[in-house]
């Protein structure tokens, strides 16, 4: 009779870990689902607007051949180190000791 309730003890253990177990991987599932979802409307959005055809205010392009700039073009900006440390008096002064004028090396930058 004490076997017999170990026994049950057991199996109701062991029940009680599956079906925990498995409402874990059905939560993990639905998570990895959305998560799937919202990359992809993500990645659709930023397609849409680098390919030109909807503007700014996400109204659609009629003609995408007269779209303005894409959006990468519009708001990315990749900033210049050199041409911001060139703004320092000390790395000015450190440039001009190599002999190169820094004004010249602003314009080679920008151009």
């Amino acid at each position: 009779m004490l076997l017999l309730l170990v026994m049950a003890l057991v199996a109701g253990y062991t029940n009680r870990n599956l079906f925990f177990e498995q409402r874990v991987s059905a939560n993990q599932y639905r998570a990895t689902q959305a998560l799937e979802a919202a990359e992809a409307g993500l990645e659709w959005g930023l397609a849409m607007l680098s390919a030109g055809r909807i503007d700014a205010t996400c109204q659609p392009v009629a003609d995408p051949a007269s779209a303005e700039p894409s959006f990468r073009q519009r708001y990315l900006q990749i900033d210049e180190v050199p041409l911001a440390m060139l703004c320092d008096p000390r790395v000015r002064d450190r440039v001009q000791s190599f002999g190169i004028d820094p004004a010249g090396l602003v314009d080679t930058y920008v151009a």
